[in-house]
């Protein structure tokens, strides 16, 4: 694998130095001695030779490629400048000489050969020129690049009668360069007879970029029709990448890449330095896997370095008949110069270690490669297994071994149709939909070796975006979590969570009741906020709530029906008041009852059961402490008496209502008479005086309204005739009846009609019953009296024989008789 052949030079002057039996090339990358040792020996000698030397030979090659940049002096300087060595000079040289012996028998590694590097070869010592005659371990194959020029089938027949059996053929370098001569060095070589191989000369300092070169390198050995199971090399030599990467890591990210592409055989070239020095890891590349290059001075038939797959163990083959030198190795595995065995059309079992899921569904799974149906990616939907093995058959299909977490072999499937991934959670597969922490106590995990990172207490019943899942090897499937800010929370297991595909999240099932205590409050018809309606429109009125969600802007919303079923929308929890019960929450109410009806229920539950009846506490007040807007159009009260004991709920409608402990104002009509002094008439319930039924005594009023107090007293509100409000009076205080005359008040006097023609009126409708005219100056019993709201009294007048005669103005008699 060189660009350039190596400039010979003749060391007149120093002919006496003995040259040591050592390979030459570039300096040791890793800092060994012996290459220092050598670099500075080989430089000091050049140097040496340009001052003194009178003429030098270039290196006879029929390829212009083949020959080095470097120009010879020429003859006129060459002799002006001989005269400057010194004794001294040659000192130096046999002392730097003297040094090297200790490398003989030990190779270094081959420079120079980049087709992007621009380096110009420098003068060097030379590496023996190997015959077809020469003793050497073995000639399996030869390596080319546009620098070895155009080779005819000729002369590859030619190379292969003495051995060759295959050659290795530069395709690619870096991302930016191919062989020119590629196609014509592969085919003629195929019609040659010789097996052959390709290399790429690789630049990658990391795994990205040894993909690419990788991809590189595929495509160009796809378009030449080279088939999938040609040997592809992976030669890594450039001494300044060295210590910019894992070396093996990224030769494994390129090998690993052509196997993804279908390339199965891939082996690795690099200098032997590399190996001893700890460069690269020939343990995790594999032995047999990689072909070694270090050149030695003396060339025999001992076979070196045997531990590996092959050996380059020269850049100087000639071959009787064929123009230039090549690089010869021997190949110990057979790998590079041998065909692989042609076998079944899906080619050899290569080991995969990867894990797939099958997102696909109704996709087959095959017994074997002639077809026969074992199972279906249906039966498995969304579940990862383990590839162990992977097939790159001959119709171009890749196939995969397919294991489940029992060792079970499920089948053959193609790789086009699975999802793969190199983690037992699977690949990485696109959501997109929400998730609601309905569960406390849940684990978010960090990764995939379950170090914790958070807990779904901490975010319970929010909802949050789902980006991706993971369906993992060992059943369960996988979130990953992110809020609203695009913070990641972590991964959790899916069935610890509710799932919706949108923002607001899953439905979730609530059967509690609603209560439309707040107006003006929006009903949604979906969540793009369309308007559905407005709880103004049934406040005070509960309803069934028959699902909640969580939304992702941090608002549950409650979807709500009434009770015919028909459905009212989404509103926000926060603006209505809810109950497990169709009674709906308890509401502070804070009024005063009075029971007004009799033979209304007081239950003493919502299952019904009856506690009490409104006729135990006719026309008394009481305490609602609390309200119920119950899912049946009915609002019930909590009724407490005044020593704080529950009497039981009541249908609101039932009693009549007021805010103070006089209970509610109930319309009286009746009359009234203050048949009692010093009593007070109060001017508000806080008591304040506001006179005095002596200012009125046996006079009649009307009782426009009466309240039934907490304190168990009725107070009646007074006015006059003239509709002035005199107070509110106890009931007991005073004298009723439902008419202007007043109440009936026992009399028991006796009166003399002194007056003619005095009406006796039959009823306080007026109507005439009789004159005093008739019975003039005779004397009657009055039994009784009426304080008429009038302002008049009349007496009940009735004769010796108990014949009532009819109701008199009081002034129109004479009642002297009484004294």
């Amino acid at each position: 694998m060189k660009k350039c052949s190596l400039l010979l030079v003749s060391f007149l002057l120093f002919s006496s130095v003995a040259l040591p039996s050592v390979a030459i090339g570039i300096e040791n990358r890793s800092g060994q001695e012996s290459s220092s040792t050598y670099s500075k020996y080989s430089e000091e000698i050049v140097t040496k030779e340009s001052e003194v030397h009178s003429e030098s030979t270039e290196v006879s090659s029929t390829s212009e490629d083949q020959r080095t940049e470097e120009s010879v002096e020429t003859e006129e300087t060459m002799t002006s400048s001989s005269t400057e060595i010194s004794s001294g000079a040659r000192e130096e040289a046999t002392t730097q000489s003297e040094e090297t012996t200790t490398m003989e028998d030990e190779g270094v590694d081959p420079s120079n050969r980049s087709d992007l590097e621009q380096v110009r070869a420098r003068a060097s010592l030379s590496l023996p020129t190997l015959t077809v005659n020469s003793e050497n371990p073995g000639r399996d194959f030869i390596d080319v690049s546009s620098h070895n020029g155009a080779i005819s089938v000729s002369n590859y027949q030619i190379m292969k009668s003495y051995g060759v059996k295959g050659v290795s053929v530069k395709l690619t370098e870096g991302t930016s360069y191919r062989n020119p001569l590629a196609a014509s060095q592969i085919n003629n070589a195929k019609a040659a007879g010789l097996v052959v191989s390709t290399y790429h000369y690789s630049w990658f300092t990391s795994e990205a970029v040894a993909r690419a070169e990788a991809d590189y390198y595929a495509n160009y050995a796809n378009e030449l029709g080279l088939a999938k199971d040609t040997m592809m090399i992976n030669d890594i030599e450039q001494s300044t990448i060295i210590g910019t990467a894992n070396h093996t890591d990224t030769s494994l990210a390129f090998e690993k890449r052509l196997n993804d592409l279908g390339f199965s055989r891939v082996n690795h070239y690099m200098g032997n330095s590399w190996l001893t020095s700890g460069i690269i890891d020939p343990n995790r590349l594999g032995y047999k896997k990689i072909w070694v290059a270090s050149y030695y001075y003396s060339v025999t038939s001992e076979k070196k370095l045997t531990q590996y797959g092959a050996w380059q163990y020269s850049s100087q083959m000639t071959f009787p008949g064929v123009p230039g030198y090549f690089d010869i190795s021997v190949d110990y595995a057979s790998d590079i110069s041998t065909k692989p065995n042609a076998g079944p059309p899906q080619g050899p079992w290569i080991s995969d270690n990867r894990y797939v899921t099958f997102t696909k569904a109704n996709q087959t799974l095959y017994g074997d490669f002639g077809w026969s149906k074992r199972g279906n990616t249906s039966d498995n939907l969304n579940k990862t297994f383990k590839s162990t093995g992977k097939y790159y058959h001959a119709n171009g299909t890749t196939y995969l071994s397919i294991y489940d977490g029992q060792g079970k072999w499920l089948g053959y499937i193609e790789e086009q149709n699975i999802a793969i991934a190199n983690n037992a959670q699977g690949p990485w597969i696109s959501d997109n939909r929400y998730a609601t922490f309905t569960k406390a106590n849940q684990t978010l995990y960090g990764d995939f070796g379950w170090s914790k990172r958070g807990n779904t207490s901490d975010n319970l019943n929010k909802t949050f975006k789902s980006t991706g899942k993971y369906y993992h090897a060992n059943g369960t499937t996988y979130l990953s979590i992110y809020d609203g800010q695009g913070k990641w929370l972590g991964y959790i297991e899916e069935q610890n969570i509710a799932i919706a595909n949108n923002a607001q999240g899953p439905w979730i099932s609530d059967n509690r009741y609603v209560t439309f205590t707040k107006a003006n409050q929006t009903l949604y018809g979906d969540f793009g906020w369309s308007k559905r309606g407005n709880t103004s429109d049934n406040l005070n009125k509960t309803f069934k709530s028959t699902g909640k969600y969580y939304h992702a802007n941090g608002t549950t919303y409650l979807s709500i029906y009434d009770g015919q079923g028909k459905w009212l929308g989404y509103i926000e929890e926060q603006n209505i008041a809810i109950a497990n019960n169709a009674q709906g929450p308890w509401i502070s109410d804070n009024r005063y009852v009075t029971f007004t009806k009799a033979n209304q229920m007081l239950y003493g539950d919502f299952g019904w059961s009856k506690r009490g009846n409104t006729s135990d506490n006719l026309n008394k007040t009481f305490k609602s402490t609390g309200k119920y807007y119950h899912a049946n159009g009915t609002t019930y009260l909590s009724i407490y008496d005044g020593q704080g004991k529950w009497l039981g709920y009541i249908e609101e409608q039932n009693i009549a209502i007021a805010n103070n402990a006089q209970g509610p104002w109930i319309s009286d009509n009746r009359y009234v008479t203050f048949a009692k002094a010093n009593q007070t008439l109060y001017g508000d319930f806080g008591w304040s005086k506001r006179g005095n039924t002596s200012d009125n005594l046996n006079k009649t009023f009307k009782s426009t309204g009466k309240y039934y107090h907490a304190n168990g007293t009725t107070y009646l509100s007074i006015y006059d005739g003239q509709g002035k409000w005199l107070g509110y009076i106890e009931e007991q205080n005073i004298a009723i009846a439902n008419n202007a005359q007043g109440p009936w008040i026992s009399d028991n006097r006796y009166v003399t009609f002194a007056k003619a023609n005095q009406m006796l009126y039959g009823d306080f409708g007026w109507s005439k019953r009789g004159n005093t005219s008739d019975n003039l100056n005779k004397t009657f019993k009055s039994t009784g009296k009426y304080y008429h709201a009038n302002g008049t009294t009349y007496l009940s007048i009735y004769d010796g024989q108990g014949k009532w005669l009819g109701y008199i103005e009081e002034q129109n008699v004479d009642l002297s008789i009484n004294k």
